[in-house]
C-alpha cells in the first residue's frame, strides 16, 4: 500500500471472474530501500518533505501514469501498447481512484492524473523479475529527464515535481507494464501488482496474473490502499 495510513481495507467488487489458476499478490507491500528513518515522518510542523508523498489519502493528490515501452534496443520487442489497451487502462483508473473518493467525502479527496504513455526503453520490462525493476525504470524516468541518482531517487524527484506543477497535497506514480502478449501476466519471479508503502510508486501489469484488465480498477485500489 502506497499510504502510511490506509482510509479502507474493503477493496471494489470485480467486475468479471477471476480466472481459476489465480494466485495471490506475492508480498505486495514493500518497503522502499532509500527512505532513511529520519525522513519517516513529516517535519515539526507538519509539512511534508522530500520523502513524504503519499502519507495521508486526503485532499488533493496527483497522480503520474506511466507506460513504458520496449523500443528494442537492448532486447527483443515483444509488447507493443495498442490505441484499444491505453483506452481500457484510462477507464480503469478512473475508476479505481473514484472508488477512493467515494469511501470519505469528508476527506475532500480529488485526483489529477498526469499521462506519460509510451515512455521508451531498451528493456522488455515484463520478462525481467521484479527485483531487477531499477533496469527499465531507470531508464524510463531519464528519459523524463530524471537522470541523476538511484531509480528511487528518480521517481521521487518526479513525483516532488508533480506535487509542485499541480499544487497537490500528495502525489505518487503508477507504472503498468505491457503483458498483453505474455503467457501469465506476471513477472518473471510471479509479481504482478506491488506497492511501496508511504511511496513514491507502485507498479502493475496489464493482464494482472489472472485479474484481467476488467478487474484493474480493483487491483490498484488494493495497491494504493
Amino acid at each position: 500500500m502506497l499510504w502510511m495510513m490506509p482510509v479502507l481495507s474493503v477493496l471494489p467488487t470485480l467486475a468479471a471472474p477471476p480466472a481459476d489458476d489465480l494466485s495471490p499478490p506475492p508480498l505486495d507491500a514493500l518497503l522502499p530501500p532509500d527512505t532513511p528513518l529520519a525522513a519517516a515522518a513529516l517535519e515539526g510542523d507538519g509539512t511534508p518533505g522530500f520523502y513524504q508523498t503519499s502519507e495521508y489519502m486526503v485532499g488533493h493528490v496527483a497522480v503520474g501514469l506511466i507506460l513504458p515501452e520496449s523500443d528494442g534496443s537492448r532486447e527483443p520487442d515483444q509488447e507493443d501498447w495498442t490505441a484499444e489497451e491505453i483506452a481500457a487502462i484510462r477507464r480503469e483508473v478512473e475508476a479505481g481512484l473514484t472508488w477512493w473518493q467515494q469511501r470519505e467525502p469528508a476527506a475532500q479527496l480529488t485526483f489529477t492524473v498526469e499521462e506519460q504513455i509510451g515512455v521508451p526503453t531498451g528493456y522488455e520490462p515484463i520478462t525481467h523479475p521484479q527485483y531487477e525493476e531499477r533496469l527499465w525504470i531507470g531508464e524510463v524516468m531519464a528519459r523524463l529527464g530524471y537522470e541523476e541518482g538511484s531509480y528511487f531517487t528518480q521517481v521521487r524527484r518526479y513525483v516532488n515535481d508533480l506535487r509542485e506543477r499541480t499544487g497537490a497535497d500528495w502525489a505518487f506514480a503508477v507504472f503498468i507494464v505491457d503483458s498483453s502478449a505474455d503467457a501469465d501476466g506476471r513477472f518473471a519471479n510471479g509479481y504482478f501488482a506491488y506497492a511501496y508503502i508511504g511511496g513514491p510508486f507502485l507498479v502493475m501489469t496489464y493482464d494482472n496474473d489472472g485479474y484481467g484488465i476488467h478487474n484493474m480498477d480493483a487491483v490498484l485500489a488494493h495497491e494504493i490502499g
